[in-house]
């Protein structure tokens, strides 16, 4: 059984290839009865990945919610293929002796979302097949523009050498999502980040959403409907959502890290 994380498009298609797979993750409703409509944390991750799943696939191109996965996969002995930003490429990563998702980014943490992937892969095609050929080979690639090169990175870190979990030791990746009433959320990463708000507004453009206001500490855009506050801190406002569920999934989709 594959367990695939994160509730997108790309997720969603490579669920309809795999059939033996689950999918894992905050959607605006529960999506079928395999799927697991919970917040991806490193407290909930043992509970919504099956113990008989043997492979994860993370798709919550989420680069903080992607080491707190790295790590639950190396403590648990799970196969893993992680799709992620590094450098303005996006990586395909299979986790192996020696090399894994943290030996990239714990030092290194890119703005990735799933609108960011989207603009630097050239088209989900092409990433579907690098994520199926890394499954059955184990190998990694890196992405950059229409060029794909197999990806032969060996570091090592605390994580892969030795056993040091810290992403499943502390609150990394978890946010506080607060309803705040009037159909309105505030979402509180907990630990405060540094958007860089003209490099998200010129993706968010790219991708033909509405931006409604900007300045250096902040801009407010429409998103599926819903107007979002987000501040250079990490910190947002949603307003239209009725669920947990829903200003997770939104949060994740168009802010990430």
């Amino acid at each position: 059984m594959i367990s695939i994380v994160g509730v997108n498009d790309i997720s969603l298609s490579l669920h309809k290839r795999l059939k033996d797979s689950i999918l894992v993750g905050p959607y605006k409703e529960k999506l079928s009865p395999s799927h697991r409509n919970e917040g991806i944390t490193y407290l909930t991750l043992p509970y919504v990945i099956p113990r008989e799943c043997k492979t994860i696939v993370d798709l919550t191109f989420n680069t903080i919610t992607s080491l707190v996965i790295n790590d639950f996969a190396l403590k648990s002995s799970k196969k893993l293929i992680s799709v992620l930003r590094y450098d303005n490429n996006v990586i395909v990563k299979s986790i192996s002796k020696n090399s894994c998702v943290r030996c990239l980014l714990e030092e290194k943490k890119d703005l990735s979302n799933y609108l960011v992937i989207n603009y630097l892969a050239p088209d989900i095609e092409t990433l579907l097949n690098l994520v199926l050929t890394s499954l059955s080979s184990g190998e990694s690639f890196s992405v950059s523009g229409n060029d794909v090169v197999k990806l032969n990175f060996t570091k090592g870190c605390n994580s892969c050498i030795e056993g040091n979990y810290k992403f499943l030791e502390e609150e990394y990746g978890e946010i506080i999502n607060e309803n705040c009433g009037n159909n309105s959320s505030g979402v509180f990463p907990i630990d405060d980040r540094n958007i860089d708000i003209p490099f998200i507004n010129r993706i968010l453009r790219k991708s033909g959403i509405e931006i409604l206001e900007e300045n250096e500490d902040y801009t407010s855009f429409l998103a599926e409907g819903k107007k979002v506050f987000l501040f250079k801190n990490g910190r947002a406002m949603i307003f239209g959502t009725r669920s947990k569920e829903e200003t997770e999934y939104l949060f994740r989709k168009y802010v990430g890290n």
